[in-house]
């Protein structure tokens, strides 16, 4: 007889992760590559001591979700990287599966910094479309500012273009602005535009204060031309971070928490 994955296993989310979610569930951990387990110099998993070494948590493709959670948008593998280089592909595919014998009215988000590779698991995604939603994360707008500071994640360019590819594909699309770094406003505001995505969440670095290495944060004024760029779009919905919020609500010389 199937069993149920245990309420134990979820965790509502509170809004600080993504407020266009409902809960997050891990079915396995792990980023990064080869001998990297923190690909992002800044990751924010690392400073809360969360291992990102591959490890397999949930291990029944079979399980299904609670009845008592119908309607909501799930973030698998929200601390982690579902589709990093270090996770094997059958974990992929046994997620997939996983996925694939839950109630229809359940959206599952897969977000990546790696997302070209999801690519190779296409047909098998391609068969849950209309219930996927595909996203990665932009963090500035400057590719050599992110190999200048040791960030070892896919290119913008093909972080771009896999989204798109899944955009085209009939996947609905999501992006996370966030930490946001030093960036061109009109360079970021364009690129959301051709992606088209159903949300976007916009944020800023909220472990500045923890970091080793000094990372050239956006001004004031780029943040708010970026978002005056977005407000006239009818099919995205702009979500502002709290941080973000109050951050352009404090005087100039005020800090970030």
């Amino acid at each position: 007889m199937t069993e149920y994955v245990p309420l134990r296993f979820f965790r509502r989310s509170a809004g600080n992760m993504f407020e266009s979610v409902d809960y997050t569930f891990t079915y396995y951990q792990g980023c990064g590559y080869d001998r990297v387990f923190y690909p992002c110099p800044v990751c924010w998993a690392k400073y809360m001591g969360i291992s990102h070494e591959a490890r397999l948590v949930w291990e029944d493709p079979e399980a299904l979700i609670p009845t008592s959670i119908k309607e909501a948008t799930i973030f698998l593998n929200s601390a982690h990287d579902s589709f990093a280089p270090r996770i094997p592909d059958q974990w992929i595919s046994n997620m997939i599966r996983w996925m694939s014998r839950q109630d229809p009215s359940i959206r599952f988000y897969l977000q990546s910094k790696f997302l070209p590779r999801a690519r190779d698991f296409f047909d098998e995604l391609y068969m849950l479309r209309d219930r996927v939603i595909m996203g990665t994360t932009l963090m500035t707008t400057s590719q050599s500012l992110l190999d200048a500071h040791g960030f070892k994640v896919a290119p913008l360019r093909d972080l771009c273009g896999a989204l798109a590819f899944f955009r085209n594909a009939g996947f609905r699309v999501r992006l996370s602005l966030e930490p946001l770094y030093s960036f061109n406003p009109r360079v970021m505001a364009d690129r959301v535009k051709r992606l088209e995505p159903e949300v976007v969440e916009v944020g800023l670095d909220n472990y500045l204060k923890r970091h080793r290495i000094p990372i050239p944060q956006p001004s004031r004024e780029s943040v708010q031309l970026l978002l005056q760029e977005l407000a006239p779009l009818t099919n995205t919905r702009v979500i502002l971070k709290k941080g973000l919020k109050r951050w352009l609500s404090e005087p100039e010389e005020e800090v970030r928490a």
